[in-house]
């Protein structure tokens, strides 16, 4: 037995020392012929150990390819080793040096065959890396462009993400061309593949946009939408707002066809594109196209978060035309949208969807000279179904119109006598208490006690702190933003109005029973959720707790001027 085991390690330790041998020859060997012999000696090891090859010929086997330009064998014996069990490792280690990579990039260049199996391989491994490589070599970006026909083209996308500057040299080199005449003649796989790499080479790169809508494929883009839905996503990469060509791209999508096709699959991302400040677009589909106003009904069922997030940039862009006459929309949506078309510029940053303040300030105007202001929200306290939408929907639309009103006497009178209905939960009160105080009303007019004004806030803002959460209300982040920080904002004043030490100090001297006994209206009104002022000690205890909890809320509080304006007290 032990001599069978003496005899294994030396015809182990014999293989290795005759394949130390053969790899000196092919490279030391001054005859190609014998270099020759020696590769295909090799080659025969690597189909049964291709780690005893890898270890011992890897970068032998790397030096040769220039020198061996008759055969592709290093090639195979390269793969053979890269799928391996220990393929891992023995490619970082080819990765290590960038000669390596120009090497497989020159012989894929004059040889292609093999070599551009290998060249995907190291792309999967370290896009960056070679891609910063090949992005010098005019000739290998050249050659890989004409040999697209013979690959899957999955290698694309990783590589054109791997360089900035080769997604624009490619191009030049007839990419886009070769793409196109491919997808004719591909089937469904390698349509998809065609798709990630064109969106790839389009996103955020304008030479790239202009160059392939020169190319005239009005008729290849119409075909494209037949095969794959997909398309959509190539004609969202090529729409880019920021481009400064957009309207001429833009002209390339203004038909019937692609519009409708668009609707029916509930594309509202390219729809809105192709409406973006396209007026004659928007007039057509508003005045011939009825079923474009079912939109506002969709909006609500739509439960694609990314493509509602379009519909409602598409619906505002309705809104923000004031020279289009839209029909008045006999459903509650409607009051919702205008609280969302008249955003406060000055306060919020606007999204994608950039509305023109003068268009803005010009369709508030008209609409408040339509309606009174006083029935426009006494109409949305008729709807009961869903009346904390419209609560909401009513505050965001008057605090962000405030500065084109004057309250009158009796709509104050009515929120006052709102903020005192039993029936009403905390948070419609709070956010009645909220639309008081922004605009400018004196505390002492409410006729509450500061603790359960603060609870009434309180409430409300925990509605809109956890809003996300609730299917039939909707509001975009920035509009809750600032309306959390509106609240937090209005809680210090509150705290501000009367002095705590002042506070304190009346607790002390009078006793709780005493001041229960003059503040009747706390008596009835008294949340059961409230904090515990009895004491001074929990008076300053709860301010403390406040004061650490409405910063903690503060998530993009805007810019104000409040702290230093004067307050407007009215006198009811």
């Amino acid at each position: 037995m032990n001599f069978f085991r003496k005899q294994i390690k030396k015809e182990t330790f014999d293989s290795e020392l005759q394949l130390e041998i053969i790899s000196n020859r092919l490279e030391t060997s001054q005859y190609i012929e014998d270099k020759l012999d020696a590769l295909k000696q090799i080659y025969e090891i690597s189909l049964v150990d291709p780690f005893k090859v890898g270890i011992i010929c890897m970068q032998k086997l790397v030096s040769s390819i220039p020198i061996l330009t008759s055969t592709n064998l290093q090639g195979d014996i390269l793969l053979k080793i890269f799928k391996s069990s220990n393929g891992k490792e023995f490619l970082d280690m080819f990765m290590h040096k960038e000669e390596n990579i120009k090497i497989i990039g020159n012989a894929f260049t004059e040889r292609k065959g093999i070599f551009l199996e290998i060249l995907e391989i190291l792309i999967h491994s370290d896009n960056i890396k070679v891609a910063s490589i090949i992005y010098k070599m005019p000739d290998l970006v050249f050659s890989i462009v004409k040999s697209l026909k013979h690959s899957n083209i999955s290698f694309l996308v990783p590589l054109l993400k791997g360089n900035e500057h080769l997604r624009r040299s490619i191009v030049f080199e007839g990419i886009f061309e070769e793409l196109i005449e491919i997808s004719e003649t591909s089937d469904d796989y390698l349509l998809i593949n065609i798709f990630n790499s064109l969106i790839c080479l389009l996103t955020e790169c304008h030479s790239n946009q202009n160059y392939f809508i020169e190319l005239k494929i009005n008729r290849i883009l119409e075909i494209w939408m037949k095969r794959n839905a997909m398309a959509f996503d190539v004609y969202m990469a090529l729409l880019d707002i920021s481009n400064s060509n957009f309207k001429k791209i833009q002209s390339n999508f203004e038909n019937d066809y692609f519009i409708n096709l668009a609707f029916i699959r509930h594309r509202y991302d390219f729809i809105y594109r192709i409406f973006y400040k396209n007026i004659s677009i928007i007039k057509y589909y508003l005045e011939e196209k009825i079923e474009t106003l079912k939109l506002f009904d969709v909006y609500y069922e739509l439960e694609n978060k990314y493509q509602k997030n379009y519909l409602f940039d598409l619906l505002v862009t309705f809104f923000t035309y004031k020279n289009i006459k839209i029909k008045i929309i006999e459903n509650d949506c409607k009051y919702n949208f205008y609280c969302h078309v008249f955003q406060n510029l000055k306060e919020i940053e606007t999204t994608e969807n950039a509305i023109d303040k003068d268009s803005v300030d010009s369709l508030i105007l008209e609409l408040i000279s339509e309606e009174k202001l006083s029935e426009f929200l006494f109409d949305i306290y008729k709807v009961k179904e869903s009346s904390k939408l419209f609560n909401l929907s009513y505050f965001v639309f008057i605090n962000l119109i405030r500065e084109f009103i004057t309250p009158e006497k009796p709509l104050l009178a009515f929120f006052i006598e709102f903020l005192h209905d039993c029936d009403k939960s905390l948070e419609e009160k709070g956010i009645c208490v909220l639309f008081l105080l922004e605009i400018k009303i004196n505390i002492s007019e409410i006729r509450k006690n500061e603790e359960y004004l603060m609870s009434c806030l309180l409430t409300a803002r925990k509605l809109f702190c956890n809003i996300e959460r609730d299917s039939c209300i909707y509001f975009r982040e920035e509009i809750i933003n600032f309306i959390i920080s509106r609240i937090n904002y209005q809680l210090k004043n509150i705290f501000q109005y009367k002095d705590c030490n002042s506070l304190r100090t009346d607790y002390i001297n009078k006793g709780v029973s005493q001041i229960k006994q003059e503040d009747p209206i706390k008596k009835e009104q008294t949340n059961p959720t409230s904090p515990d002022v009895s004491s001074p000690k929990e008076t300053n205890r709860f301010y403390t707790f406040f004061s650490n909890v409405s910063s903690a809320f503060v998530r993009n509080t805007p810019k104000n001027n409040d702290e230093n304006s004067n307050s407007n007290v009215y006198d009811l």
